[in-house]
């Protein structure tokens, strides 16, 4: 269920759960007549949900969005424990950002560390059992398994609002670049917990309430690439933009180690992507107020 009371509705081509070839839709069921800056915006999101959730966990990737979401919690005094995972030395390059983060905030964070073999093989049965199209995408399905084990409950990076074109998306999917130039967009990945697991994780904090989306329409330059977006509105260090399996070979040993994911995606749904709609579009569905000149 994302968000606060489930208010960014998650369906498949409207039905409630896939039966086979359905697309993630989401519906925006709440509007805010609320428009505050989006630290503040992050900062009353960050609160809610720990007085809502006890025992939280921020997954750390390396990445921008998540050093936000740690830097939100850990600014306003609200206690968490990072949780990053190291899979041999594939995904060094990424992590060393988490765990420099922890080094400057003398924060001992709970470590994951697994035989990419073993990861791989991990995501791909979490992947069938939840009818996911992405393998990869079961990334923080797993890490929320594992926190909930430890009686906590997970925070993600996830959920944030990415506009077409970009450099990077256009060279992943030029197709959506083109037919849809204005849009934003959204990835199955980023509801994978709200799908294996409804409700018990706050899951990704960018679509925790319809405030934080505004603030963060109504500050971003829409001339900005996606990535100077992060690095201006979240006020963190500039760094490349990483998946975390950049080092992977891909075609020559994923596809061996587990082979079913990849035929399964090709009947499961019909795309990654979760289209969001316009700048425009998305104030008239979010904002029940007036957008500001």
């Amino acid at each position: 269920m994302p968000g606060r009371n489930n208010w960014a509705k998650l369906t498949y081509d409207g039905k409630p759960n896939r039966t086979l070839s359905e697309s993630v839709t989401i519906t925006f069921t709440e509007k805010t007549d609320r428009l505050i800056s989006f630290k503040q915006a992050c900062t009353e999101s960050a609160q809610e949900i720990f007085d809502t959730y006890k025992n939280l966990y921020v997954s750390m990737s390396g990445g921008c969005d998540s050093e936000h979401v740690a830097n939100t919690f850990y600014n306003n005094g609200l206690p968490f424990t990072p949780i990053i995972v190291k899979l041999e030395e594939y995904n060094s390059h990424d992590i060393k950002y988490a765990f420099e983060w922890c080094k400057q905030k003398n924060i001992k964070p709970v470590v994951i560390e697994e035989k990419l073999v073993v990861w791989l093989k991990n995501l791909a049965e979490l992947q069938i059992q939840d009818r996911n199209r992405m393998c990869w995408g079961m990334h923080n399905v797993y890490i929320s398994n594992h926190v909930k084990k430890l009686g906590g409950h997970l925070v993600t990076g996830c959920c944030d609002f990415q506009k077409l074109p970009d450099h990077r998306l256009q060279q992943q999917y030029p197709e959506l670049c083109e037919k849809f130039p204005e849009h934003f967009v959204h990835w199955e990945t980023d509801y994978g917990m709200d799908q294996h697991d409804p409700g018990y994780h706050p899951g990704g904090f960018f679509i925790w309430k319809p405030e934080m989306v505004i603030s963060w329409l109504n500050e971003r330059n829409m001339a900005w690439s996606n990535l100077k977006a992060k690095w201006v509105l979240y006020d963190v260090p500039p760094r490349p933009k990483y998946v975390g399996h950049e080092n992977v070979d891909w075609k020559n040993k994923f596809n061996k180690i587990v082979p079913v994911p990849q035929k399964i995606r090709k009947i499961l749904g019909k795309h990654d992507w979760i289209l969001l709609g316009t700048n425009e579009t998305l104030w008239q569905d979010i904002y029940a107020g007036k957008k500001p000149a």
